[in-house]
C-alpha cells in the first residue's frame, strides 16, 4: 500500500519537478537583472502568436527587423487534440535569442536552425531524431539549450581553433 502511495506521489510531482528543473538550468528563475533586460528586449526583436484557422491553432514567429518590417520565421501546425492537450499541461517554446542569434524550431519541430538576425542568414541548421519541445537561450551568451523528448542538447559557439579562417560567421556546436 505504501509503495503504490509513493508511486502515485512520485507521478503527481515529477512533471513539476521536471518543469522547475528546466526553468533553473536555463536561468529563468527571474532573479538576475540581465534576464529581465533580456526580456524587455526581447518584445523588440520578435513575438510567437497562435491562431485559429479552420479548427486548427497555427503557430507563427515572426522577427521584426531593424525598419520596422517584420520577417516571419517558422510556421507550424500541432497534429491531433493529444498535442494541443501536451501544449496546455508542459510549457512549450520554439523560439530562442541570445546575443546576435535566433534560434527556432522547423516545421516539423525536428530540427533547430540557427539564425543571424541583423543579416537574417543561417548560421547553424541540427535535424534531430525526435521532436524539439523546447528552447531557450542564455541571455549574455550565445548559448542555446533545446530540450528534445528524449535528451537536452546546449548549442554554443565553436572554439577559435577549430573554426576555419575562411569562415566569416561563427560555427557551433552541439552537445548532448
Amino acid at each position: 500500500m505504501t509503495r503504490r502511495i509513493i508511486s502515485i506521489l512520485f507521478l503527481a510531482l515529477a512533471p513539476s519537478f521536471v518543469i522547475m528543473m528546466l526553468g533553473g538550468l536555463t536561468g529563468c528563475n527571474g532573479t538576475l537583472g540581465a534576464l529581465k533586460e533580456a526580456n524587455d528586449y526581447s518584445s523588440l526583436l520578435g513575438y510567437v502568436s497562435v491562431a485559429q484557422e479552420q479548427d486548427k491553432e497555427v503557430w507563427t514567429g515572426r522577427l521584426r527587423h531593424s525598419r520596422g518590417k517584420e520577417v516571419m520565421l517558422f510556421k507550424f501546425t500541432p497534429s491531433g487534440g493529444e498535442a494541443r492537450q501536451e501544449y496546455v499541461l508542459f510549457p512549450r517554446r520554439f523560439f530562442a535569442w541570445a546575443g546576435k542569434h535566433v534560434a527556432y524550431c522547423g516545421a516539423e519541430r525536428q530540427e533547430v536552425i540557427l539564425v543571424d538576425y541583423q543579416t537574417q542568414k543561417e548560421v547553424f541548421r541540427r535535424r534531430f531524431p525526435e521532436r524539439v519541445t523546447y528552447l531557450s537561450a542564455h541571455p549574455e551568451e550565445e548559448e542555446f539549450l533545446v530540450a528534445t523528448e528524449k535528451a537536452l542538447y546546449l548549442m554554443q559557439p565553436a572554439e577559435e581553433s577549430s573554426v576555419p579562417r575562411s569562415s566569416k560567421a561563427p560555427a557551433f556546436t552541439l552537445r548532448r
